[in-house]
């Protein structure tokens, strides 16, 4: 079942699959890993004691090689215990818009998830089988690449409407009529 607490300590002796959720992006809108590394520290440390097999998701936006590079070897460090052996690692991307976050969030179109190894995708995929959506299952590095690649478009996407908006702006034409939302 899930359950909702700020009792770190009492989650980890009560949880096999963390989500860690935390905001990247800095005030700049450039990455930031500040907080994702403290939280994985945190969350590691409180491991140490756990005997049974525990997954690790990575639910907030990284860069390609993050989980490679810094979020398993924290964990490993931290919690003295192997990736592969005594936990799993996932990325999960989401997709929501901000406007639509819940909407988006109870009616997925896809589900991604990076997986470390087949274990890990495996317990995963077991708290999305009530989902109706494709579920795509690719290593962690494709599943980052995936995200970052998406956030990209997005962005390419406003930037071009916004520059069409100023257009339209300059030779007296409504955007609004033009680029109904």
């Amino acid at each position: 079942g899930l359950n909702a607490t700020k009792d770190l300590d009492y989650t980890v002796k009560n949880s096999d699959i963390f989500f860690v959720c935390v905001p990247t992006p800095d005030k700049n809108g450039k990455i930031d890993l500040g907080i994702i590394e403290t939280a994985i520290k945190e969350l590691s440390i409180l491991c140490e004691n756990k005997n049974e097999y525990f997954l690790v998701v990575i639910k907030s936006t990284i860069i390609p090689m993050t989980a490679e590079k810094i979020i398993i070897p924290l964990i490993e460090k931290y919690s003295l215990k192997k990736a592969g052996h005594n936990f799993g690692v996932c990325f999960n991307p989401e997709f929501l818009r901000d406007r639509y976050a819940y909407e988006d969030f109870m009616n997925h179109d896809r589900i991604v998830i990076g997986e470390y190894d087949k274990k890990s995708g495996d317990m995963l995929s077991e708290i999305y089988k009530g989902f109706s959506c494709p579920i795509y299952r690719v290593s962690i590095k494709e599943a980052e690449m995936q995200k970052y690649v998406h956030n990209l478009f997005n962005a390419c996407k406003i930037s071009f409407f916004n520059e069409m908006r100023e257009v339209c702006s300059k030779i007296g034409l409504s955007a609004d009529k033009i680029f109904p939302l």
